[in-house]
């Protein structure tokens, strides 16, 4: 029986059952021991413990120039919020070769930013800001690797650092990475805008738009680089970003537009106009640059290309009305007067503005067109009363079309207002007698001789109006009355 027993003891522990004991006692030895790879490896540490730390410092013990386990342990205190023993375990931590103390320079500033929060004490936040600025653009970058340089445009978001740092830091990551050169210094540009720096601006997107591999984005950073140089009051060196930009593209049209938009600015009307009319090409249907066609052939004193941009834009369907102005005016200036009429007359009829009828008014009388000049003067009759030029025109147009009634009626109501006109009334005078209305006319020659006081012209005058209503004998009676003696030129009028 003792043999029996002993017997099945040996099977118990049998060799093969030992093996797998031991493997399972070192698959458990091989989780629980901390390995040191993941020390050297920040993103395998996320989460510190006692067992961690106490293996990290006996590495550091045996080995001090570890230096990665050295960074590791910082790394371990900074997420315990263990901020002085951070700092002291990586003072002893060397700063080259250039990778090791970039590490160093952005756990040093993790750590003051760290602290910087948990102080909560804004009158220290931008002494610390600016003083880990000015430690990180001093580093030697070009030493340190573009996905090192990512790192640091993280921490500088969180940071709150300012526009001209973050400007800097997008300079150096365009120059440390040509691949994603556009896309850096397009971000450069904008931060230089942030830091009210337009004209640094306007350099970054230019070697923005060089470096950019799409013809899209390249073409963008070049508008903004324009953009950039106009908000910096730099319009010439605005000018010369157009005029390189368009030699490599001289077929796009928004490039043209600004081109010709800056021209105007700085009065280079023959830039402007090249560029325009090459747009036009390719555009003709666009209004815009018609009027600025326009505006750019007057300048030039092109009045032929003025009236043809003139004429295009009134006869495209949605003119304004001072496309309508402008278009008579260029006529007229051109040497096309009744053409010039032609349309002073759609837009008097169209605008009823006092400014349009008395320009119509003007040019009709400058081309005898007497109905045209009537019906002007009329219209603006409503607007305003006329002067006393005008009234006498306009009873003169009056005569002339032949309706002296209209005549009489217009020095009439004008003579209401104003009765010291003696030229009005004698003018209503000899259109009463001219009508026939001798009676009316008798009646005015009483007016002006109660306003005027007695004359023998007026007397010759009565006489004849008497002897016209044939009323002789009263004649005669008027003719006596005269002061001079009678004449053959009295008996001959009579």
């Amino acid at each position: 029986m003792a043999r029996l027993s002993a017997d099945k003891q040996v099977r118990l522990v049998s060799i093969p059952g030992l093996m797998l004991m031991l493997l399972v006692i070192l698959t458990v030895l091989y989780l629980l021991i901390p390995r040191r790879a993941m020390f050297e490896d920040p993103a395998l540490l996320s989460h510190p413990d006692a067992l961690s730390i106490a293996y990290l410092r006996a590495v550091l013990r045996s080995d001090p120039q570890q230096h990665k386990i050295r960074l590791s342990l910082a790394r371990q205190m900074l997420r315990l919020g263990r901020y002085q023993e951070a700092g002291e375990i990586l003072e002893a931590l060397p700063e080259e070769p250039a990778s090791l103390g970039f590490a160093k320079l952005l756990l040093e500033a993790e750590i003051a930013l760290s602290m910087l929060y948990a102080e909560g004490d804004p009158r220290h936040a931008e002494a610390i800001r600016r003083e880990l600025t000015t430690r990180l653009q001093r580093f030697p970058m070009e030493k340190v690797a573009p996905e090192e340089l990512q790192e640091l445009l993280e921490l500088g978001t969180r940071l709150g650092a300012g526009p001209d740092f973050m400007a800097w830091l997008h300079r150096t990551l365009a120059m440390k990475d040509p691949s994603n050169a556009a896309h850096w210094w397009a971000e450069a540009g904008r931060w230089a805008l942030a830091a009210a720096d337009p004209a640094r601006a306007s350099r970054d997107y230019l070697r923005g738009a060089l470096a950019a591999r799409d013809r899209e984005q390249a073409l963008d950073l070049a508008n903004r680089a324009i953009d950039a140089a106009l908000m910096a009051a730099r319009p010439e060196e605005a000018f010369t970003l157009v005029d390189r930009f368009l030699r490599h593209w001289p077929g796009e049209g928004k490039l043209l537009r600004r081109g010709v938009e800056v021209a105007l600015a700085l009065s280079r009307h023959r830039a402007a106009d090249r560029w325009n009319r090459r747009y036009l090409d390719d555009h003709p249907g666009d209004l815009a640059a018609w009027r600025d066609q326009r505006d750019l052939s007057l300048a030039l004193h092109d009045l032929e290309a003025a009236v043809e941009a003139a004429e295009r834009i009134v006869s495209a369907g949605d003119a304004s009305l001072e496309d309508r102005v402008q278009l008579a005016r260029i006529l007229e200036w051109s040497g096309k007067p009744y053409q010039a009429l032609e349309q002073w007359k759609s837009i008097a009829r169209y605008s009823g503005l006092e400014a349009h009828q008395a320009e119509l008014a003007r040019l009709s009388r400058m081309t005898l067109d007497l109905e045209s000049e009537l019906e002007a003067l009329e219209r603006l009759k409503r607007h305003r009363s006329l002067s006393e030029a005008e009234t006498w025109r306009l009873a003169l147009l009056y005569e002339q079309l032949g309706e002296p009634e209209g005549a009489s009626a217009v020095l009439k109501a004008y003579l209401a207002t104003h009765p010291g006109l003696r030229r009005f009334w004698e003018k209503r005078l000899a259109l009463a007698a001219d009508m026939g209305d001798y009676e009316a006319g008798l009646r005015i020659l009483d007016r002006l001789e109660r306003r005027f006081g007695r004359s023998d012209r007026l007397l010759r005058r009565k006489a004849r109006l008497l002897w016209s209503a044939f009323r002789e004998e009263e004649a005669w009676a008027v003719l006596k009355s005269l002061e001079a003696p009678l004449d053959t030129r009295d008996l001959y009028d009579l």
